[in-house]
């Protein structure tokens, strides 16, 4: 098995889950909607925008169950692609799984943050005593941003992380 064949496998099983895990979501998402309309009139544009990112997440998890192989292209350099060098299956292994856990933290990550910016657009609803709940919402966000950088680094250089790794150990 290839590196591409074997990354490809990993995201078709990401886009797997990440569809299920829409779908076992999306009545308490239908919920939400509902009752932020009842609430206020001026939230529900912000609600529709969720609904969007929703919908393309799906799609997203499509793509990723339809057309693995190119999706894991996108993911692969280009110049390990086309290198004639055969890599060990142990070496294609430590680059698959690394790939694979850059997909998975991005497949949580980017919801958290478009929840926590939903929460921020929010928060001039808010009471003043619920500082503590903006505080909390600044702190998602932050921790959100190093989640994406770091699922974005495993995703797309997994080599280097490997290289890195060996150093480390020798």
């Amino acid at each position: 098995m290839q590196t591409i064949e074997s990354i490809a496998l990993g995201i078709r099983l990401l886009g797997i889950f990440l569809f299920v895990m829409l779908l076992k979501d999306m009545p308490q998402i239908i919920e939400s909607i509902n009752l932020y309309k009842s609430i206020s009139q001026g939230t529900g544009n912000l609600m529709y925008i969720y609904v969007g990112i929703s919908i393309a997440a799906i799609f997203l998890s499509l793509t990723m169950i339809k057309f693995p192989i190119s999706v894991s292209k996108l993911l692969y350099s280009k110049s390990a692609q086309a290198s004639p060098q055969l890599s060990s299956d142990l070496e294609i292994a430590k680059v698959t799984g690394i790939t694979i856990l850059g997909v998975y933290i991005l497949s949580w990550a980017i919801p958290d943050l478009v929840s926590n910016i939903i929460g921020l657009l929010q928060a001039n609803t808010y009471a003043a005593h619920d500082e503590a709940n903006i505080a909390y919402i600044w702190n998602s966000l932050i921790t959100t941003i190093v989640e994406i950088i770091i699922g974005l680094y495993c995703a797309i250089n997994s080599n280097g992380i490997v290289k890195l790794i060996a150093r480390l150990r020798a």
